[in-house]
């Protein structure tokens, strides 16, 4: 047997921990220059983001992919509901009473009607969990093609503007 025959019959298997290693390294070798650096740096010190970017601590990378993901699913959810995310405090405190008053109003009624399907949805899992209904009939409800609807909404008008959706429009 050949060298070159030897070398085509190894097979490299990475395990759990080397696949994440990589699959994260990947999200840090794409992002950059997107801002999840700067991001990250808001919670984490600016050396331990480099570590996290490159996967030379990879459970803090992890923790923080995590909460990238948590606060986009937020943000995404509240603007399908309409439902502003305030950027600051002192913001919120220089904004003149009358217009604040209808738009507290607003609000109100959006976070009501939030409040609702998340809590009707959050039934619908109970039920799925204590196995009570199937798969089939809860995601054929009327909640959660409701609240898909609004995302799916959201999402169309976020990317209405990238170059990439417009070239789907045009055929």
């Amino acid at each position: 047997m050949t060298r070159s025959e030897r070398s085509s019959a190894v097979v490299l298997k990475l395990s759990g921990f080397h696949m994440e290693m990589s699959f994260l390294g990947c999200i840090g070798h794409l992002m950059a220059g997107s801002g999840l650096q700067e991001l990250l740096q808001i919670i984490y010190a600016e050396n331990a983001v480099r570590h996290m970017l490159t996967v030379k601590a990879i459970s803090k990378a992890l923790r923080g992919q995590l909460l990238v993901v948590a606060a986009l699913n937020t943000m995404l959810t509240a603007n399908a509901f309409n439902i502003p995310i305030p950027t600051s405090l002192q913001s919120e405190h220089d904004s003149q009473e009358a217009d604040r008053q209808s738009e507290d109003n607003q609000i109100q009624s959006d976070l009501q009607v939030a409040a609702d399907s998340l809590s009707e949805a959050q039934k619908l899992l109970n039920q799925l969990l204590t196995k009570e209904s199937d798969a089939e009939e809860i995601s054929s409800s009327e909640c959660l093609k409701r609240i898909m609807t609004n995302i799916q909404a959201e999402e169309k008008e976020s990317v209405s503007g990238n170059r990439t959706a417009q070239l789907a429009s045009v055929s």
